[in-house]
């Protein structure tokens, strides 16, 4: 379980820390240090040691291209303790198919508590599935994946950026961040040509026709003049 693989590396780190403060102390008799650079370099050995003996899990996503301006679309991020990668972005294809084709997986260090977040542009809107406000942390657990869900609505047709970022989180007797970054993707977001073409005709079809009737009216006019001043 998380608190029992917590426990067992917060343990196995203050053994290190120790084990750093006695070499530490060593070398102070022949250098003198400060009592706060010895409690710092303490605490850095045992934030290392907490973050190398994190666990191995897996991660998939669905990057939302191509899509619909105006209309929200679901980006997700799962983390998994037990899948595979292939495995869970097939379970993650299953549950999305209007992405399926985009589903990135691979793996990634997970610990009790992780967060992910999910920005872009001005113009694009962002709302946690969860409801708001949401900060983005939840609890990693090992019978089920962490689900991150993001309701993303684009209102402009430039060329977009999304950016993800997931961190585990640290517990804060290590000290300094508690943030700490394991994965990040820069997200572009494309559009469908044949959803602009129907965007633009459904919003302008009166003008399109009404221009078009006067072009061919116009060369009707010119072709008949032509032909009466040959007659």
């Amino acid at each position: 379980m998380p608190d029992a693989a917590i426990q067992s590396a917060t343990k196995k780190a203050r053994r290190s820390a120790s084990q750093a403060l006695a070499g530490t102390a060593s070398a102070a008799s022949a250098a003198p240090a400060s009592a706060a650079l010895v409690s710092d370099l303490a605490r850095k050995r045992l934030r290392d040691d907490y973050i190398a003996g994190l666990g191995q899990g897996s991660y998939s996503f669905n990057p939302p291209t191509p899509i619909k301006v105006g209309l929200p679309i679901t980006v997700a991020l799962w983390v998994d303790t037990r899948k595979q990668a292939a495995q869970l972005a097939e379970t993650m294809k299953k549950a999305y198919p209007h992405s399926a084709s985009q589903v990135e997986s691979g793996t990634t260090v997970w610990s009790p508590k992780m967060k992910a977040i999910l920005t872009g542009e001005n113009d694009i809107t962002i709302k946690p599935v969860d409801g708001e406000p949401f900060d983005g942390i939840k609890d990693v657990f090992e019978n089920s994946p962490a689900k991150w869900e993001w309701a993303v609505t684009p209102h402009s047709l430039e060329p977009k950026n999304l950016h993800l970022k997931l961190f585990v989180i640290l517990p804060p007797e290590l000290g300094g961040s508690q943030d700490f970054l394991v994965l990040e993707r820069e997200i572009k977001v494309e559009y469908r040509v044949w959803w602009i073409i129907d965007h633009y005709w459904e919003k302008y079809w009166k003008w399109m026709i009404g221009g078009l009737a006067s072009a061919l009216a116009a060369s009707f006019a010119w072709w008949w003049k032509n032909r009466q001043g040959k007659s």
